[in-house]
């Protein structure tokens, strides 16, 4: 089941990308970005509109495709990893400086329950997370900020993190562009496809180990009943 829950998605948008021909808007939309890309104020607005997404907990994946397809995925991709670690900046310091009420309210209406990182270890954690991207980026800015993370330490595992979901994805949406103005071949897009279907279930499968063995970690560090010194006596209480 989580085979097909996988590669039913990317067949389907595989399908879709590969008959963009008949679209002539798709077409049509894939040039304006290319031509708008070459403009001065191209990147800074780009930048610009990754912080908002970021703080708002705005989805970023339009943001991505949209710099995949008007720089490449090369260009794009580099592009848009600086963008992830400015773009992440915001949410990590005000969540650092303490959520305001009111801020905490709208974040738990959107799902997200603010828990800090593991004490231990938090910086691997937090690039492993950026790899794997079990945690939504927008949410992981905001709970990193919870946790003992130094700045520093939270801008580097972001950008070498963000590298390789950010460089498959770009790939991944540009071969799909690609394919629309007949530039590749549809035997790429299908090897494409493959590749991301085989990153995905081996995200999955980090993302479960990754689970467990935070668990056991913090089931290590609660109190043993040997331990507590209620318990250390052999007398009975008395009645």
């Amino acid at each position: 089941m989580p085979l097909v829950a996988i590669a039913l998605p990317i067949v389907a948008i595989a399908w879709f990308a590969g008959n963009l021909q008949q679209y002539p808007i798709a077409m049509e939309f894939v040039d304006f970005l290319r031509s708008v890309s070459r403009e001065w104020w191209a990147i800074p607005l780009f930048f610009a509109m990754y912080v908002v997404c970021a703080i708002f907990l705005l989805p970023v994946t339009p943001l991505s495709a949209a710099g995949a397809l008007a720089w490449g995925w090369k260009v794009g991709g580099l592009i848009e990893v600086f963008g992830v670690t400015i773009g992440a900046l915001g949410p990590f310091f005000l969540a650092r400086r303490g959520l305001s009420p009111a801020l905490t309210r709208f974040l738990a209406r959107r799902g997200f329950v603010f828990d800090p990182l593991p004490r231990r270890r938090e910086t691997f954690v937090l690039l492993v997370l950026r790899i794997i991207t079990v945690v939504p980026y927008v949410a992981l800015n905001y709970i990193a900020g919870l946790a003992r993370i130094r700045p520093r330490d939270y801008i580097w595992a972001t950008f070498v993190g963000s590298i390789p979901p950010v460089f498959v994805f770009a790939w991944f949406v540009d071969t799909l562009g690609g394919s629309a103005t007949g530039m590749v071949t549809r035997f790429r897009l299908a090897v494409v496809c493959g590749v991301v279907a085989v990153v995905a279930i081996v995200m999955k499968m980090v993302a479960t180990r990754l689970r467990q063995r935070l668990l056991s970690q913090e089931t290590a560090a609660l109190p043993q009943d040997d331990d507590d010194p209620r318990c250390a006596s052999p007398e009975l209480p008395p009645e």
